[in-house]
């Protein structure tokens, strides 16, 4: 179980929190949420991204990386102009910001 704040996901068995309510997540926003709440507060290089969701394929898949990345913000609530939870970093990549 991975916590951030009023965030919380397990991996065993696939479950997500927010505020104690389930968060309806497709398996690629699961992915991505898991690893970066594995890293909250570490940028994450955008290449590394796409092939952690999409494995070899994952090259020229940046539109559908920013597109899964931005589902799953509004799912988590964020402002797509300033969010909180997913947020840029130096341009190449995110980080998950830390709550406590």
């Amino acid at each position: 179980m991975y916590q951030n704040g009023k965030l919380s996901v397990g991996v065993t068995p696939k479950e997500v929190q927010l505020e104690g309510l389930p968060l309806k997540l497709d398996g690629r926003e699961f992915e991505l949420l898991r690893l970066l709440i594995r890293h909250q507060g570490q940028m994450i290089h955008r290449r590394f991204l796409q092939q952690w969701i999409f494995g070899d394929e994952g090259d020229g898949l940046e539109r559908q990386l920013i597109k899964n990345i931005r589902l799953l913000r509004k799912k988590l609530g964020d402002n797509p102009n300033a969010p909180a939870w997913i947020v840029p970093a130096c341009a190449s990549g995110c980080k998950m910001s830390v709550f406590n």
